[in-house]
């Protein structure tokens, strides 16, 4: 049963929802896990890293550093072609959690497994 109108580029499947931001930010918040003990974060920094299980890299902007946990918003590659340093890439990262709005589709049960688009302006 189709319950969203947006269907995935890489796998063909129907999402139950999109993830927009949340009010007064520029993409919804993302937690990870790195896996590479040498990472090191602070606020304002920019990496790249790829989802476990995910073949695509990513870049993301480090809003808070906890507990092993680093809280991002995803930004564009578009660093890569301004004149700042090319940012590190830390490896593969787990994620945890994402944090946003669902903006389109049904809410989800809580502990449910879904499909979903993240960061989508609609």
């Amino acid at each position: 049963m189709q319950l969203c109108d947006l269907l995935g580029v890489l796998d063909s499947q129907w999402a139950d929802f999109s993830l927009s931001l949340l009010a007064s930010e520029t993409s919804c918040r993302e937690d990870l896990h790195p896996f590479n003990p040498e990472a090191q974060f602070k606020e304002g920094d920019i990496f790249r890293y790829r989802p476990l299980g995910y073949p695509i890299t990513h870049f993301a902007k480090v809003l808070k550093y906890s507990q092993g946990i680093v809280t991002v918003h995803m930004v564009g590659s578009v660093h890569l072609l301004q004149e700042v340093p090319t940012p590190e890439d830390i490896g593969i990262c787990l994620v945890a959690a994402f944090e946003g709005t669902v903006s389109r589709g049904r809410r989800p049960e809580v502990g449910e497994a879904v499909r979903f688009f993240a960061g989508a302006t609609l």
